[in-house]
C-alpha cells in the first residue's frame, strides 16, 4: 500500500461544517419522511 501524506485528524471547523450538514440532511430526510408517512402516502424524497 502506498502511504499517502493525508493528516490523520482533520480541522475542527471541517469536522464541525460536516457534521451540520450531515445531521441538516438527516433532519430535513426524516420530516419528509414522517410527512408522507402521515399523510398515508410514501413518497420518493
Amino acid at each position: 500500500m502506498i502511504a499517502t501524506s493525508r493528516p490523520n485528524h482533520l480541522p475542527r471547523e471541517f469536522v464541525s461544517a460536516l457534521r451540520q450538514s450531515i445531521s441538516k440532511a438527516l433532519m430535513q430526510v426524516t420530516d419528509a419522511l414522517v410527512g408522507s408517512i402521515s399523510s398515508g402516502r410514501l413518497q420518493r424524497v
